[in-house]
């Protein structure tokens, strides 16, 4: 295991970021397998901590990485050019998956006759694609499933598209800087401390609040990665504390900081295999949920480890097509802006 800061670390190469984010969307899968085949069974983290459930977890991990990320590639590039990167990055991909959906997955299962002249599946198509609010919906699709939207992930996409536009006005801001930002992430939280417990319509906006709570702090840990060590002493103080406090109100605080510390632990202190030749986190998570249900139409039944390993597998399958032929073809035009 490597010591060390956070930044000396990664600035020495190489990281596991790619190979965190991959196991990440798999984790998403195994923990969305319960639902989608109803058997009202838990995944192990839920069943042994108990505060969330294991996708909920991964999808945690997803934006720690992508605020720490996100941060590093403002600093580097101008703006045109992560304005440029970030939307090459989602959409090409996301399309491609929406179309899919629209086009092939429904109307192979549909049991609507209107499924071409409902309003429905338009909106399905145009409300995600251009992220105004998420649709999980496609008339007479899944109907008979225990669960019947069509990507119950999508969720997260609109969410990490807005942060990328709130921290590229950041940075135009100058709010990036150390300091600055500093001040700024203590000060919006404890502006949602003082503010969101008193109105309960913050409460339908919770995971949203959550995940960008995650994504400051990613974003933090890169602004100060040069103070921040990472070190087995650390982990193993992560571990006691949250066993001392589990089942009490500080174990939630303690999850937020124990989480990002063992995230830049796993992706920069430990040796993991390397998937730098292909990215394929970001096609499992598009692709997970709808290869669940449809592994649940194939093979139906309450069997959760099942129907992940099934939609994993095609989930994977898909996941590596869309790498070669939609995400990688897409990055390769980043150089055209500079």
């Amino acid at each position: 295991m490597r010591t060390g800061t956070v930044g000396r670390l990664f600035d020495a190469g190489p990281n596991n970021f790619n190979v965190l984010r991959l196991l990440a969307a798999l984790a998403v899968i195994y923990g969305h397998a319960f639902p989608i085949v109803g058997s009202g069974g838990q995944d192990l983290y839920l069943a042994l901590v108990g505060n969330k459930f294991i996708g909920g977890v991964a999808v945690d991990v997803f934006f720690v990485i992508s605020g720490f990320l996100i941060a590093a590639s403002l600093e580097r590039s101008s703006p045109a050019r992560y304005a440029w990167s970030r939307a090459l990055r989602i959409f090409p991909a996301l399309i491609v998956a929406l179309l899919l959906s629209v086009f092939v997955l429904g109307p192979v299962l549909t049991t609507s006759e209107a499924y071409w002249t409902d309003a429905q599946t338009w909106r399905y198509l145009y409300n995600n694609a251009l992220m105004v609010r998420t649709e999980y919906f496609l008339p007479g699709v899944f109907d008979g499933h225990p669960d019947r939207a069509i990507n119950g992930s999508l969720w997260s996409l609109p969410v990490e598209f807005r942060l990328y536009v709130l921290f590229f006005m950041l940075s135009i801001l100058g709010l990036l800087k150390a300091e600055r930002y500093m001040l700024l992430t203590i000060a919006l939280w404890l502006l949602a401390l003082a503010v969101m417990p008193r109105y309960p319509v913050f409460e339908q906006y919770g995971t949203w609040v959550n995940a960008a709570a995650l994504f400051f702090a990613g974003a933090l840990v890169w602004t100060r990665r040069y103070e921040v060590p990472l070190s087995p002493w650390g982990v193993l103080a992560v571990i006691a504390i949250g066993v001392m406090t589990h089942g009490t109100p500080a174990f939630k605080t303690l999850y937020v900081v124990g989480l990002v510390y063992v995230v830049f632990v796993s992706a920069l202190s430990i040796r993991l295999p390397r998937v730098e030749s292909r990215d394929l986190s970001y096609g499992v998570y598009l692709y997970g949920w709808p290869a669940q249900q449809l592994a649940f139409h194939l093979v139906p039944g309450p069997h959760p480890y099942v129907n992940a390993l099934l939609g994993a597998t095609i989930a994977l399958c898909i996941a590596w097509a869309s790498w070669e032929f939609v995400e990688r073809p897409a990055l390769s035009f980043k150089s055209l802006v500079r």
